[in-house]
C-alpha cells in the first residue's frame, strides 16, 4: 500500500502533523485537512480518492461521520 493517498482531517494541529510525519515516512502520500470543509474542498481539485480516510469524528462544523 505504499505509494497510496491517505487523507488525514483533524481539527488538532499536533495530531495532523504527528499522523503526516509518521506516514509520509511510511511511504504514503498524505493530503491533510484541518475541518471536514476543508477536507471536501481538498477532494474537489484531487484527481483520484483517497485509498484511506483518517478522521477525527468530532470536529466543530461537520463530524467526521458527516464528512464520509
Amino acid at each position: 500500500m505504499n505509494g497510496s493517498s491517505i487523507l488525514v482531517v483533524d481539527d488538532d494541529l499536533s495530531i495532523r502533523e504527528t499522523l503526516r510525519r509518521q506516514l509520509t515516512e511510511e511511504g504514503y502520500d498524505v493530503a491533510i485537512a484541518e475541518s471536514a470543509e476543508a477536507a471536501i474542498s481538498l477532494l474537489g481539485g484531487r484527481e483520484a480518492e483517497p485509498a484511506l480516510v483518517i478522521t477525527d469524528i468530532r470536529m466543530p462544523g461537520m463530524s467526521g461521520l458527516e464528512l464520509l
